[in-house]
């Protein structure tokens, strides 16, 4: 072994405990990130059966794999489709650039000739999905970290949050809060800081009513309660998959529209929206006014050629950042 990679994989083994106490160390992450990208696999395993032997509720039933490395880092693969696979490391960038420690280093890797997102594992002592603990995790938040995450998720698009979708540890008297799963970022959606994102829903022979107006209907949609596979095959169309009513059977209510030939869904329907708040740390403030074209370019620069990455798309981060400072601002003022 060189004295380089032993040196590297020496760094990463204290990396690694150095973020189970405190977060990432942005002065080395790169440090992970190449043992990621390149570090022998000598293990690859269900995500769900590690995760049981952790005693750790399971969340999801796709094919996400457990990958452990020869220099002892542990990983998450998933095999998505490329927009979902650019989305996560896109999300990893934007917490980098916004110095939040919230993303744990993701990487695009091929195993086993598939091509994924690949995701330092982080070890945590607090389950989300047990009762109380994500209600206790927010209550002994730092209030700076836990306004910072609400803002990280609202700018960047993550409308997929929750407990479902992060990770806590609690050591010392600190919550530390790991987003996790942030595919989501790239779907297409509108979303007024303060309320849940509508987002697009479209599928095969879907029929789409012609409306005519110019500007999304946020004031102008129907609601759903109590949804069942009846009643949303009868508002929604006989076409509408199985997954998508298993799907909308467990929003309760939800609200729709109709817009740019597209069904766009509110999820939680009037339910208070996780991803605001009006706590606004100054060093924030000043970290969203230095978003700009360049920055977004660095963070998509991975993503060149996705369907998602549009002009549309990054112009949407800048409306829902301005969305954000003008709320700071009005606050101010107030």
């Amino acid at each position: 072994m060189s004295k380089t990679i032993m040196l590297n994989s020496v760094l990463a083994m204290l990396l690694l405990a150095h973020v189970s106490c405190v977060g990432f160390d942005f002065g080395h992450e790169e440090v992970i990130v190449d043992q990621l990208l390149h570090d022998d696999i000598i293990k690859v395993e269900s995500l769900s059966c590690e995760l049981e032997r952790q005693g750790k509720i399971v969340k999801t039933k796709r094919d996400l794999f457990f990958v452990s490395f020869k220099h002892g880092l542990k990983a998450v693969f998933k095999p998505l489709n490329k927009n979902s696979i650019c989305a996560e490391v896109a999300a990893y960038k934007a917490s980098q650039a916004m110095r939040f420690a919230f993303v744990p280093p993701t990487v695009i890797r091929k195993i086993h000739d598939k091509i994924g997102s690949l995701q330092l594992f982080v070890y945590t002592n607090l389950d989300p999905m047990v009762s109380g603990s994500f209600e206790y995790a927010l209550e002994h938040a730092d209030p700076d970290e836990l306004a910072n995450l609400k803002i990280f998720y609202y700018v960047f698009g993550q409308w997929s949050n929750g407990p479902r979708n992060i990770l806590i540890n609690s050591k010392n008297g600190r919550v530390q809060f790991i987003a996790i799963d942030n595919e989501a970022i790239w779907h297409k959606k509108y979303w007024h800081y303060g309320d849940n994102a509508f987002i697009q829903r479209r599928w095969k022979d879907i029929h789409v009513p012609k409306t005519d107006v110019e500007t999304f209907p946020y004031d102008n949609y129907c609601t759903i309660k109590k949804p069942t596979p009846a009643v949303i095959k009868e508002k929604l169309g006989p076409v509408v998959p199985s997954n998508y009513v298993h799907w909308f059977c467990e929003l309760d209510p939800f609200n729709y529209a109709y817009y740019k030939g597209s069904l766009w869904v509110q999820l939680k329907g009037n339910a208070p929206c996780f991803a605001y708040t009006t706590h606004f740390p100054q060093e924030t403030i000043a970290k969203l006014k230095q978003i700009d074209k360049s920055m977004l370019d660095h963070i998509f620069f991975h993503a060149k050629g996705a369907d998602f990455l549009t002009q549309e798309f990054l112009d949407s981060i800048l409306d829902r950042r301005n969305q954000v400072l003008a709320c700071y601002e009005s606050k101010k003022v107030n």
